[in-house]
């Protein structure tokens, strides 16, 4: 995931690469959470997902960029009963 502009562009096929300090675990109650006004692009193309910026880095839910990317997703052990 990258950001250019206010933008999250996002590249099929290439590795994740960590920005700047969403790795770190955050100190408590120091989290400052907002939608995002972000666009959001997969390949060059405009998508919609639902994101949200905390303590200045994007987040987004994990099932829908599975979606997004057309990702095949096989639920297995504890999680596949649920």
């Amino acid at each position: 995931m990258g950001r250019r502009n206010d933008a999250i562009v996002l590249t099929s096929g290439r590795p994740y690469t960590p920005g700047s300090g969403e790795m770190q675990h955050p100190r408590l109650g120091s989290e400052r959470t907002e939608p995002t006004t972000a666009k959001i692009y997969l390949d060059g193309k405009e998508i919609a997902l639902i994101a949200y910026r905390i303590n200045a880095n994007h987040y987004v839910d994990l099932l829908d960029l599975r979606q997004a990317l057309d990702l095949d997703y096989t639920p297995i052990g504890y999680f596949a009963a649920m």
